[in-house]
């Protein structure tokens, strides 16, 4: 087992472990002034002398690849905790947790718009790994990428004007990074309504 410690710099620290490939991630806030009371579903996390504190721990489910939002209120996260990999949001304190996404699919790698509005992920509801993007609350999904197959598109990260996606795209063993300007002009903009629970084709 391999383990890393990530300090942003701000008071904010990100304790990875990886585990038999998979990534379980414990995301703190370090250097607040006193204890921070346990959030709802931390059941007894690992102890360590670092000072990082759970945000969210339940005992055999991995909920992993946490991201602020920009103004740091909530953090968008993946969980395997349905049996499927979907998207969940949680206040910055760990309450408020709910589900984004829920379908017959992985919904997994999230990233915000620049104005927390939206967010960018990975699917592979259409049968291959693509990018798609949907507003916060799970409305106006599109899909944005149409890798020719085998390939997969991972790891989308948006541009800071909205307007631009960077992801990876894997074709056997090779990775290169691509980016896609996004049809409207912005991620998720107004007048589509199709629901994240559908498959897009």
């Amino acid at each position: 087992m391999e383990s890393s410690t990530i300090s942003s710099g701000v008071g904010i620290v990100w304790r990875v472990l990886g585990v038999a490939g998979a990534v379980a991630v414990t995301v703190a806030l370090a250097g607040a002034a006193g204890p921070r009371p346990a959030a709802e579903g931390v059941t007894g996390p690992p102890a360590g002398d670092d000072g990082a504190q759970a945000l969210l721990w339940v005992d055999g489910v991995k909920n992993a690849y946490p991201r602020w939002s920009r103004d740091s209120s909530r953090v968008l996260y993946e969980s395997d905790r349905s049996g499927r990999w979907q998207l969940f949001l949680m206040n910055e304190d760990g309450s408020h947790d709910r589900r984004i996404t829920d379908g017959r699919f992985d919904d997994e790698l999230p990233d915000w718009s620049p104005d927390n509005t939206s967010i960018a992920f990975v699917s592979d509801r259409a049968g291959n790994q693509d990018i798609y993007v949907m507003r916060a609350d799970g409305s106006g999904l599109r899909r944005i990428t149409r890798p020719p197959s085998p390939s997969s598109d991972g790891r989308p990260s948006v541009s800071p004007d909205g307007r631009r996606i960077l992801f990876n795209r894997q074709v056997d063993e090779t990775i290169g990074i691509f980016v896609i300007d996004l049809p409207g002009g912005d991620v998720a903009p107004s007048g589509t309504t199709q629901s994240v629970n559908d498959s897009i084709t």
